[in-house]
């Protein structure tokens, strides 16, 4: 594969799956999710500077770049977002009721858990879909 840095697409790519090598899959090794607590006040305070250097810079951002005769939409209602509840609200559920279900199993070795995580989908699609 040849890399080309010239080409935006490319580049963005390589950058996305450079990112998640180095910072997603160390993750995704862990055992214990309670380690994550200190990284999860690094990405609450990263959040928080990022929101506000957005809005310090935003009025110079929207005095240099706005034309008169530019019309801004600041919000185009669409009734395409309710299609995207029954996801939001399966992914909600399989979240939160997937660790209940597992910490009620007696054995939780891997083979069981292949068996049972399955029947845990089709029943939180079952629920979500009525």
């Amino acid at each position: 594969m040849n890399f080309n840095v010239d080409n935006p697409a490319q580049y963005k790519i390589w950058h996305v799956i450079g990112l998640s090598v180095v910072m997603v899959f160390p993750v995704c090794l862990l055992r214990d999710v309670s380690n994550l607590r200190y990284a999860a006040i690094l990405s609450i305070l990263s959040i928080s500077y990022t929101t506000i250097v957005v809005l310090i810079e935003l009025p110079m951002y929207w005095l240099n770049g706005k034309n008169d005769d530019q019309k801004v939409e600041y919000f185009k209602f669409n009734w395409g977002f309710l299609s995207a509840f029954g996801i939001t609200f399966f992914a909600f559920m399989s979240q939160t009721g997937f660790y209940a279900a597992i910490e009620r199993l007696t054995k939780r070795d891997t083979t069981h858990l292949t068996k049972v995580i399955p029947k845990l989908i089709y029943l939180y699609r079952l629920q979500c879909e009525h």
